[in-house]
């Protein structure tokens, strides 16, 4: 009986052994297996997530050609990243630029739809407009075209893959001033924060150069009619006159001076003017017109994109593209890299922006997350831009 009970107790344990060996192997397996999940998913940086991508562009009026251009260079970028069904991706139309509209799209891109980061907005007023919704949530933004100096530094979470307009704005500055033009008056959008800065630059840099400031005159967003400001600029003097603006009313501008045989050299602050929308406002009125540019890449991603861009869209690629190809490319590879928090983007853009050569040329962020790039002077001539020496 005794030896019974004994036999009895001991096949217990031993069945109470192989039970504990049993759960102690799944709990096992189940470690490893969540380990290797934990591993790849710290390594691509999202493992199963959707990453929902807001835009904030102008996709009408008369800057819905730059709109146009950076939302098919963002497409473009998904695509060529093999990216396409894991990123969601929401374009929102600012309707021109103009800071309200850039907000009330970015309020629904982040209280709606909850985006990880906002790819633009594309203009610098609208972009430091934007900025504090965004920079408390720890959204970044990495932009292609805003191009404000005042944008340096507007917050933690701002990566641009475009230089500021200072170095371009001395370039042509520096470049009247070298050809001997000594008097300028300078004509401008107010409405424009980057417009506005380069207007100062230019002023600085041709001053400090030697020449003379006769006159500045502004105008507003949607003015057409520039007569007013223009009657002034005839009468003061100026032997150059620099106009900041996009491309419409710096094509208006000089038509219409041209018009009242205003006969001096035009100077344009803003790279912008380079597209064929510019010719067809001011056609041959604009021969002769000089405006800055960015220099000419040489990076293999640069010589193919242009190429590769009209294979897919049927177009030319226009200005600002290679920089919102390059600004969606680094932004994928950050959340590849570190994670769709804020600030796993932001270190992902600090590790995979460091001499990346892009679409665009080299880029490098700084602390600030800005990029520096150098400028090159152009001229119109038989209607179209050609770099000058």
């Amino acid at each position: 009986m005794w030896h019974c009970e004994v036999n009895k107790l001991i096949n217990q344990f031993v069945t109470m052994q192989k039970k504990i060996k049993t759960v102690l192997s799944i709990i096992v397996v189940a470690l490893v297996l969540w380990g290797g999940y934990a591993m790849a998913t710290n390594q691509k940086g999202l493992g199963n997530q959707t990453i929902t991508i807001g835009a904030v562009l102008p996709l009408s009026g008369d800057l819905a050609v730059y709109g146009e251009g950076a939302k098919n260079a963002a497409i473009m970028a998904i695509e060529d990243a093999g990216m396409k069904d894991s990123v969601k991706f929401i374009v929102e139309d600012d309707k021109g630029c103009a800071p309200v509209g850039g907000v009330s799209a970015a309020q629904k891109l982040l209280n709606v739809d909850k985006v990880n980061a906002i790819y633009g907005p594309m203009c610098s007023s609208e972009a430091l407009s934007v900025a504090p919704l965004t920079e408390p949530l720890k959204i970044p933004m990495v932009i292609g075209a805003a191009t404000s100096k005042t944008l340096s530094g507007a917050g933690n979470y701002i990566f641009r893959t475009i230089a500021s307009d200072s170095v371009r704005a001395y370039a042509v500055a520096n470049y009247a001033y070298a050809k001997g033009f000594k008097k300028a008056a300078f004509i401008f959008d107010s409405s424009q924060d980057a417009l506005i800065q380069e207007k100062n630059d230019a002023k600085e840099a041709f001053m400090k150069a030697g020449g003379e400031t006769v006159l500045e005159e502004s105008f507003g967003a949607k003015d057409v009619d520039f007569k007013t400001q223009l009657s002034k600029i005839k009468n003061s003097g100026a032997d150059v006159i620099f106009v900041g603006a996009f491309y419409k009313p710096t094509a208006l501008i000089i038509k219409q001076a041209r018009q009242m045989n205003i006969n001096v050299q035009f100077v344009g602050t803003d790279e912008s003017v380079d597209v064929k929308e510019f010719f067809a406002v001011g056609g041959n009125y604009l021969e002769g017109v000089i405006a800055p540019a960015m220099v000419k890449p040489d990076t293999e991603e640069a010589k193919s994109f242009k190429a590769r861009y009209k294979a897919r869209f049927g177009i030319d690629a226009t200005i600002y593209t290679a920089e919102g190809y390059d600004a969606m490319a680094l932004l994928l590879k950050a959340i590849k890299t570190e994670g769709l928090g804020g600030d796993q983007i932001k270190a992902g853009l600090l590790k995979v922006g460091n001499n990346y050569p892009g679409a665009s040329g080299i880029i490098t962020f700084n602390s600030k997350g800005d990029v520096e790039k150098p400028a090159v002077v152009k001229a119109v001539k038989s209607g179209v831009f050609e770099e000058v020496k």
